[in-house]
């Protein structure tokens, strides 16, 4: 028969001042670097709030270029739908002269709106940055 004896030693020195020290060190940088970590985590917040509020904007541009295009597509339609009724109406022998003023009213109106529309092109153009 076969006996085990198994020997288990434990010491538990006095803690060592510079041992205490560094571990005293230890634990400032940790909170240190916490610290940092919660400071930049509080920056990376902020930028991401900053980049959600430009985006927005650019949503709200977006939608009034939309809104300034579909006006002046609008606007050209019906403008070019009255020119063709006032031409056939002239064709058709009403009062030319009268009918001639509306007329030539209704193509400086035409020529405004594609000016406003190349004004509005252009600004957006300007603008808007190459991808």
């Amino acid at each position: 028969m076969t006996e085990r004896l198994d020997v288990h030693l434990y010491l538990h020195p006095d803690p060592d001042a510079r041992v205490i020290a560094r571990l005293d060190s230890i634990l400032t940088h940790l909170r240190s670097q916490s610290a940092k970590e919660s400071s930049i985590m509080a920056t990376v917040q902020q930028v991401k709030d900053q980049a959600d509020k430009a985006l927005a904007a650019i949503a709200a541009e977006s939608d009034k270029d939309d809104s300034i295009i579909a006006l002046v597509t609008a606007n050209t339609a019906v403008i070019t739908a009255l020119k063709q009724q006032l031409a056939d109406a002239i064709a058709g022998g009403a009062d030319s002269t009268a009918l001639q003023a509306v007329l030539d009213q209704l193509t400086a109106a035409e020529t405004s709106s594609l000016a406003n529309a190349a004004k509005v092109t252009a600004a957006v153009n300007a603008n808007t940055g190459t991808p």
